[in-house]
């Protein structure tokens, strides 16, 4: 199943037609993308040109954390702005790229979709990820879903540019875009590849899942290999980096529309010998990128202050006039955008998926990191010295350790937790034969 997601978000000039009282809204979200796979944000291989161009224009959020490491309860807690035990979306299962069972947004609970239509808005998503569909409840105040199921950047565009002019004319518009290519398995995408994996062999691991993959001992043999894998990811971001440029331009959103770009997690390329996301709260799975734009302010270009994906929709719905719901975990990020130094917050994250259950926490440069199942352990890293997290500091730093395991018990003793309705998965109609279309089922 792919997952990571990569957020795009631009609060734009009315396209042609009657100008709206507010600014259209544009959230773009990638599946399984990292911060440091972006060149925006560093990177040394140039995975992202167009977004490097917005983001001349515009702030990035380099220490970004997701609220998990996989997408449903990521990507809940961006549409709700809460965190993953208070929405209750903490489960799900996709099996031969077939939705068996998940945990369902509650109807109760407020989706950004549902804010910014309550605001007069149209709003419209395109998911790429059958764990974001209508049955899950991804769907909420959405006035048009579209399900393109694993399908390629270049068609999500389309469907989102075309639902851009059905929607967008006689009222602002909010649409979301969830482009999932970065999620295994790892395609060889051109023109890319050719320059990403210069002198490297990538035949051997290109559209292989990773259940395949994890059991390929040549992978953690052979660095050359790993490299190999590598430049396929990359060659996905490049794609999606692309469609996105392609995005903006048909919309023409590249003068006045407020941006900003983020993912739902990121990617374990083999560090700690582990592959894919999920695994756990390790930098490489929750540390995403954020790219936010607002035409008209004079903006701070880089932030290195902890946020979170929490804070992703009370940003846009501040960017856009309309009102940040109380029931809030997260908190505009325009302060820091414009320069304003707020009072730091602590960055929470979690999982518990099955057998695996755990919690971080990062505050300034120290990240306390308390697995429950299906290994007890607690460890502290200052990550300004170890940003690999290799050495637990926790002997050291008890006092630190002690803050911020108050600091957890306090997040939880502010959001009460929520048990959340399954729902058991079908393909929906048509489903099958676009898989194999592409390529995913024999």
């Amino acid at each position: 199943m792919r997952s990571a997601f990569l957020a795009l978000v631009l609060v734009a000039a009315p396209v042609a037609g009657a100008a709206p009282a507010r600014p259209n809204v544009l959230l773009v979200t990638v599946d399984t993308l990292r911060a440091d796979h972006c060149s925006f944000n560093g990177y040394a291989v140039r995975t992202t040109p167009n977004l490097e161009r917005l983001a001349r224009r515009g702030t990035v959020f380099a220490a970004t954390y997701s609220a998990s490491s996989w997408t449903p309860p990521a990507m809940a807690s961006l549409f709700t702005s809460l965190p993953p035990h208070a929405h209750g979306v903490v489960n799900g299962t996709v099996r031969h790229h077939r939705l068996v069972e998940q945990d369902r947004l509650a109807p109760e609970l407020r989706t950004l979709a549902e804010a910014f239509a309550a605001a007069g808005y149209a709003t419209a998503g395109v998911s790429t990820n059958i764990h974001l569909s209508p049955q899950t409840g991804f769907a909420q105040g959405f006035e048009r879903f579209e399900r393109r199921y694993w399908a390629p950047a270049e068609e999500a565009t389309e469907a989102a540019l075309e639902l851009a002019r059905q929607l967008g004319r006689d009222r602002p518009l909010f649409l979301w875009v969830h482009y999932m290519d970065p999620h295994d398995p790892y395609r060889a995408r051109s023109p890319w590849i050719d320059r990403f994996a210069a002198g490297l062999r990538v035949a051997d691991w290109a559209g292989r899942p990773l259940t395949e993959l994890r059991g390929d001992p040549r992978l953690r043999r052979d660095e050359s290999e790993r490299r190999a894998l590598v430049a396929l990811y990359d060659s996905e971001i490049a794609a999606v980096d692309a469609a996105v440029g392609e995005l903006v331009r048909g919309l023409g959103a590249a003068g006045d529309w407020v941006i900003a770009f983020t993912a739902d997690h990121g990617e374990s390329l083999l560090e700690r010998g582990m592959m894919g996301h999920g695994n756990g709260l390790y930098e490489q799975e929750v540390r995403i990128p954020l790219l936010l734009l607002i035409p008209g302010t004079a903006t701070v270009r880089r932030v290195d202050r902890p946020v979170s994906l929490l804070d992703v929709g009370p940003t846009l719905l501040e960017a856009a006039g309309v009102g940040v719901p109380a029931a809030s975990a997260g908190r505009s990020l325009l302060p820091l955008a414009r320069g304003e130094k707020p009072a730091a917050v602590p960055v929470v994250m979690e999982i518990a998926r099955r057998r695996l259950v755990a919690h971080a926490v990062r505050d300034g440069e120290f990240k306390l990191y308390v697995s429950s199942s299906p290994v007890r352990f607690t460890s502290l890293f200052d990550l300004r010295t170890d940003p690999e997290e290799t050495r637990s500091v926790l002997a050291e730093h008890a006092a630190t350790a002690a803050r911020l395991r108050a600091v957890w018990a306090a997040w939880m003793k502010r959001w009460p937790a929520r048990k959340a309705e399954k729902v058991r998965g079908r393909m929906e109609e048509g489903d099958f034969e676009r898989l194999r279309s592409l390529g995913y089922l024999d």
